[in-house]
C-alpha cells in the first residue's frame, strides 16, 4: 500500500493578504483615534483640576481678606510671581487671570500638550461650572 503525502501551501491568496492589511489598517486607526482621545480626556481633567484649584485658593484667600487677591489682567499661575502664593499650575497647564470686574475674576486654562482643549471659569458668574471656551469668547457648544 502506498502512503500519500498531503501538502499544505501556505501562500496567502490576493485576496488574503489584502484582507489582512484592511484588518491591521482599521485597528491601528482605532488604536490612533482611541489615544488621541485619551490624551484629550487627560488634558481635560487636568486643566479642570487646575481650575478648581485656583478657585479654591482665590476663595480661601477672600475668606481671610474682603476681596479676591487682584491681579494684573493677563498674569499666569506659573509660580513666577505674585500668584505663587495662591496657585502654581500643573506643567501642561497654562492658566491666566483676567480681571472680571470688581471683586470679581475670570480664568482662562488652556492646555500646552494638546492646545485644543481649554476651559475658563467666570467668578462673576452664576453656579460654579467650569466651561469649553475662553473668558473673552465666552461658552462654547460641543
Amino acid at each position: 500500500m502506498k502512503k500519500r503525502h498531503l501538502s499544505y501551501h501556505s501562500a496567502f491568496t490576493i485576496v488574503e493578504l489584502l484582507a489582512a492589511v484592511v484588518v491591521i489598517g482599521i485597528l491601528a486607526t482605532v488604536s490612533v483615534v482611541g489615544y488621541g482621545a485619551w490624551q484629550n480626556n487627560i488634558a481635560e481633567t487636568q486643566l479642570k483640576s487646575d481650575i478648581n484649584g485656583v478657585r479654591a485658593a482665590m476663595d480661601n484667600a477672600k475668606n481671610w481678606g474682603e476681596n479676591y487677591p487682584q491681579f494684573a489682567s493677563g498674569t499666569e499661575f506659573d509660580g513666577t510671581n505674585a500668584t505663587s502664593d495662591i496657585f502654581v499650575q500643573s506643567d501642561n497647564s497654562s492658566i491666566t487671570y483676567y480681571q472680571a470686574g470688581v471683586g470679581s475674576y475670570c480664568l482662562d486654562a488652556v492646555s500646552v500638550t494638546r492646545t485644543g482643549v481649554y476651559f475658563f471659569y467666570d467668578a462673576s458668574a452664576t453656579g460654579p461650572e467650569v466651561k469649553h471656551g475662553t473668558c473673552a469668547g465666552g461658552e462654547e457648544v460641543n
